[in-house]
């Protein structure tokens, strides 16, 4: 049986980065972070929902919450999303 050795490649310190909301320089702890704190990471996270959510036809993403949990006038079952179509089907 032959084991594969790999290598990893560590790197102690990585260059300054600037972040993509607060356009601050930061150090990243690691090599695929790209917001320089958690704050940043959200409000980034949150402005990709809402454009989700308008993208879908609602005015905010409270808005779109809340339409996952209309029911189907129809047969009373809940209504899902499908992202890949952009239409809400019924359950049942």
């Amino acid at each position: 049986m032959v084991m594969n050795v790999y290598k990893l490649k560590v790197i102690e310190t990585y260059d300054l980065r600037e972040c993509p909301m607060c356009i601050d320089p930061f150090k990243p702890r690691h090599g695929n972070q790209k917001y320089c704190y958690d704050k940043c990471s959200s409000k980034s996270n949150l402005i990709q929902q809402d454009a989700a959510a308008e993208k879908l036809g609602f005015k905010t993403r409270k808005e779109l919450r809340i339409a996952k949990w209309i029911t189907c006038p129809l047969c009373g079952g809940r209504l899902y999303l499908v992202r890949s179509e952009l239409l809400w089907k019924c359950g049942n």
